[in-house]
């Protein structure tokens, strides 16, 4: 898994709130989100595992906020990666 991060603004139509499946046989509780930055959307999701409430922590978010977390790399199908956020600093 590789490290990642941006700073942008959470895209809040965006917040869906699901659970995430980074492999075929295991599912979290979390949520998907768009984050603006200067020039791109970044496609990302977080865990409650990793971030209590993930949704209502995001939703309430205000302004700009810098995102840390890692890549998690399918290696088993498409190698599809998978943005996941770990921490959050407004």
């Amino acid at each position: 898994m590789n490290q990642f991060g941006v700073t942008g603004f959470i895209v809040k139509s965006s917040l869906t709130k699901k659970n995430i499946q980074p492999v075929d046989d295991i599912s979290y509780p979390g949520c998907s989100f768009l984050v603006q930055t200067d020039n791109f959307l970044v496609s990302c999701c977080s865990l409650d595992k990793y971030i209590d409430n993930a949704f209502e922590t995001l939703f309430n978010t205000k302004g700009k906020v810098k995102l840390e977390g890692f890549l998690f790399v399918d290696t088993y199908s498409d190698n599809a990666s998978l943005s996941v956020v770990t921490k959050i600093t407004q």
